[in-house]
């Protein structure tokens, strides 16, 4: 019951952020489904209060309908909105940075993120009876230098969640720290690899005209 969704996905499949070049989403994360219990009891009474007086309402003729249906489709448009704030708050955790959206009704949408090189510190924190219960939580990301962090709320496995972005910013820190360790001559040959053939005549000439002058 606690099972949140996680998923690999494929940049093209995942459009509520823009993603760079390069750049690989490795988890999207939502709340646990327990977070929503209170929403998801309030829907089903919404649904059920309807017809729990079908028949007083049916004796009305026409007007009892209306009641009826208004009713129905309030408890319709109450789910479909606790859905769609569920889809699309979450938090995606990419090669490059840690990304948290908060959705807030239908039109207000919050994003931000903290590349991995600003993380200073990861925590997570279980409180209540019932977070403990069915073992969910938040995941603070700290940002260095700034008082502020990104929290990827109710989430299931908040300490799998935790080892993930600790790793991959770890892996991030060691690699560039081989880069400034590399030599500048290397640094520039990597950067001719990528050149195209028409690109690199183009800068051969550049340089024979260099040498000339």
């Amino acid at each position: 019951m606690t099972d949140q969704k996680e998923e690999k996905i494929e940049k093209s499949d995942f459009k509520a952020v823009k993603l760079k070049d390069g750049e690989e989403i490795l988890l999207v994360v939502r709340q646990t489904p327990v977070a929503f219990s209170s929403a998801f009891l309030i829907g089903l009474f919404l649904f059920l209060l309807p017809f729990f007086f079908l028949f007083p309402l049916f004796s009305w003729g026409k007007i009892g309908m209306v009641i009826f249906f208004i009713l129905l489709g309030g408890a319709i448009l109450f789910a479909l909105y606790e859905l769609i704030n569920w889809y699309f708050n979450c938090g995606i955790i990419t090669s490059l940075r840690v990304i948290d959206i908060d959705q807030k009704g239908l039109f207000n949408r919050i994003v931000s993120e903290v590349p991995y090189y600003k993380i200073d510190d990861v925590s997570y924190n279980i409180k209540g009876i019932k977070q403990s219960m069915f073992r969910y939580g938040n995941v603070v990301v700290a940002i260095r230098g700034y008082r502020s962090s990104v929290t990827l709320r109710n989430v299931a496995k908040p300490a799998m969640i935790q080892e993930l972005v600790l790793e991959v910013e770890r892996r991030v820190r060691k690699w560039d720290e081989n880069e400034e360790k590399k030599p500048v001559m290397d640094k520039i040959m990597d950067e001719m690899d990528k050149l195209s053939s028409v690109e690199k005549r183009a800068l051969a000439l550049a340089l024979k005209k260099m040498k000339k002058e």
